[in-house]
């Protein structure tokens, strides 16, 4: 969080940052304020991406300015996700989730996210 640090972004990356800094914004209980991301994190996903513009219905538009978001769950380390984010409040996000967010997130916040690997297909 800072001043000006270049031409600002297109409207659609700028959709898709503030769309990130509010899935990893943690609510006072600490986990995700979303409540469609508290739930795919308490069951032990990851926000994989956020997509501008995915659901341009109108509908869409009115609920979620028309952004949809991949959650990825990983079979291998799910029970363990899970409890995590009970038990812990860990949230879970690929890099390009956590660069989306980095310039809108306080470092604490952004400290407090695991980094996850993108999963296949989505690099």
């Amino acid at each position: 969080p800072g001043g000006f640090e270049g031409p600002p972004a297109p409207p659609e990356e700028a959709l898709r940052g503030l769309a990130a800094q509010y899935l990893l914004s943690p609510a006072a209980d600490g986990a995700p304020m979303d409540p469609v991301a508290r739930f795919h994190v308490r069951n032990g996903a990851s926000v994989a991406r956020v997509n501008a513009m995915a659901n341009p219905s109108h509908r869409g538009r009115k609920e979620s300015g028309g952004v949809m978001v991949n959650y990825s769950y990983d079979l291998a380390t799910l029970d363990e996700n899970h409890e995590r984010s009970v038990l812990d409040k860990e949230l879970r996000a690929t890099p390009e989730v956590l660069a989306l967010a980095e310039p809108r997130l306080d470092p604490a916040t952004l400290a407090a996210v695991k980094r996850v690997p993108a999963p296949p297909g989505f690099d």
